[in-house]
């Protein structure tokens, strides 16, 4: 076989190069025409069946010819059978006439290609791809540290929703996002485009989140006591009568006073509301025994204890207590409430439906009301005239403390909707500055939610009623006035029907709209049914 060296072998395989002076010697003894089998002589090339004495070029460059002079010029295609002097472009080490050289015995080099203008601008357009969705996987990271501390110094007031494990599986798939999302920034365009939408869509639900459990933090909810799920409970619902923050130092009088008498297993509530000028006596421990009052007044007396400078401690107890002598019930819960806070409470709730007994007209503050008989959309101005009027009705005082019944049935029947309870926090931050409640706030909302998943859950079976009365006894002696002033003589029938009323509740029986009525004429029936 013959030798070459370097250059001389490159010219070999190159025919047009003219550096050598060789012209490429086309032995017609060893030339093969067609794509058929031949015997010896014949050049053996990638795909062929050639015999004896045949040069063999498959997936390489290798050299061999009986005579060690055969030569090839020709082009060889992958895949075909070619004769004499074919080029073979199997494999690697293919020669490309002008473009390419191929490595044999190690002399042989490549020829190096440019890429094209549009693989740069590929390459280019990956990069940045790539370097932008890192980016964007950062900031997800980052929104997801700052949602989980948020959560984790507001969790004390959404005990309902957030418990441990909850807080733990939250934080877990967070990062499984994160991890799935930055992956993602390191696979093919397409990938890297639909990571990048996924990392901005959870940024902006995490700063969303951020931005509405935010005012939950360090916020007061409530008190300690926490509702049972399964035993009843009797909370004294107060409508504090002064405007913006409700201090925490300062007691007022009740506008409203409401018994909410609750029991979870029927699913039953009774809202039994007592007249503001209601003549009672006053039960405070500091409060000399005997001395009769308005119920409004009570609420001036605060948990009924004096301080060292004659100040009345902070509460309701004094208002509680003679509402739990009244009607023979063990009134341990208060939620109080202004005016301020009731109107953002409407508000918050997006408004609440109310059935007007009968059409009226009234001017407070400087503005007009107009009301009509019927269904009507009240929003947070317009409920607080409505449950405050009293002067457009002929029963008075009665007909405020029933109208008082339904827009807080109407509230009641708004705030456990699924709207409400999604709303839960923005609720809440309407009345924080404006409501004082004993109660943990975070445990009525666990209490609704575990309602809610119980398969013969209905919604809450709420009944109203107003305990009637007359101002015929006219004026009457006022401890805290110190004089006579006008008050209501509650009639004791209606008295004894709200305690009936009450107990049945607590009792586990069965309560409707009607039960009142059937109870004045003696034709309810007690049974075992019970409000699910």
């Amino acid at each position: 076989m013959a030798k070459y060296d370097s250059d001389d072998f490159s010219n070999f395989f190159n025919p047009d190069s003219d550096s050598s002076g060789i012209e490429p010697a086309i032995d017609s003894q060893f030339e093969r025409k067609d794509r058929s089998n031949y015997g010896n002589g014949g050049q053996r090339r990638a795909g062929s069946n050639s015999g004896n004495g045949g040069q063999r070029r498959t997936g390489a460059n290798s050299s061999g010819n009986t005579n060690g002079n055969s030569s090839a010029n020709g082009n060889r295609r992958a895949g075909t059978n070619s004769g004499n002097g074919g080029q073979s472009r199997t494999g690697d080490n293919s020669n490309y006439y002008g473009n390419q050289r191929n490595k044999t015995n190690g002399n042989s080099d490549m020829n190096n290609q440019r890429p094209s203008t549009a693989e740069l601008k590929m390459k280019e357009k990956y990069r940045k791809s790539k370097k932008l969705g890192i980016i964007l996987t950062l900031i997800q990271l980052i929104a997801s540290v700052a949602f989980m501390t948020i959560l984790y110094f507001a969790k004390d007031n959404l005990d309902a929703f957030v418990t441990l494990p909850v807080y733990i599986g939250a934080g877990v798939v967070l990062f499984l996002l994160f991890i799935m999302t930055f992956r993602m920034q390191f696979k093919k365009l397409t990938v890297k485009r639909i990571g990048k939408v996924i990392s901005i869509i959870i940024t902006v639900l995490l700063v969303l989140g951020s931005y509405f459990l935010y005012p939950l933090i360090g916020m007061e909810l409530g008190g300690n006591s926490v509702v049972s799920h399964n035993k009843p409970f009797v909370v004294y619902l107060s409508g504090n009568d002064t405007f913006d923050e409700l201090s925490k130092d300062s007691n007022g009088r009740s506008d409203t006073n409401i018994l909410a008498v609750v029991n979870p297993e029927t699913y039953t509530a009774l809202l039994l509301s007592t007249p503001r000028d209601a003549y009672l006596e006053l039960n405070g421990q500091d409060i000399p025994a005997g001395n009769m009052d308005k119920l409004t007044h009570a609420g001036l007396y605060g948990n009924g204890i004096k301080d060292a400078n004659g100040k009345w401690g902070y509460g309701c107890d004094v208002s509680m207590n003679m509402l739990g002598d009244l009607y023979d019930l063990d009134v341990k819960h208060y939620l109080r409430i202004n005016f301020t806070g009731f109107s953002n409470l409407v508000d918050a709730l997006g408004g609440v439906t109310v059935d007007v007994p009968e059409g009226f007209t009234t001017t407070t503050y400087g503005k007009t009301y107009t009301f009509k008989e019927g269904k009507q959309k009240l929003d947070g101005s317009y409920a607080l005239t409505f449950v405050r009027e009293r002067h457009s009705f002929a029963k008075g005082d009665m007909q405020r403390g029933a109208n008082q019944t339904a827009v807080i049935k109407a509230i009641v029947d708004q705030a456990v909707s699924a709207n409400s309870i999604v709303n839960y926090n923005k609720v809440v931050d309407s009345i924080s500055e404006s409501f004082d409640t004993d109660l943990n706030v975070s445990s009525l909302a666990k209490l609704q939610l575990q309602l809610q998943r119980k398969k013969d859950f209905k919604g809450w079976n709420i009944v109203n009623y107003a305990v009637d009365g007359s101002t015929g006894g006219g004026y009457k002696y006022c401890y805290t006035l110190g004089k006579n002033a006008s008050v209501v003589v509650l009639d004791d029938d209606s008295v004894e029907i709200g305690k009936q009323m009450a107990h049945l509740v607590l009792d586990g029986k069965h309560i409707d709209d009607k039960t009142a009525k059937q109870l004045e004429k003696g034709t309810y029936v007690e049974d075992e049914t019970t409000a699910k």
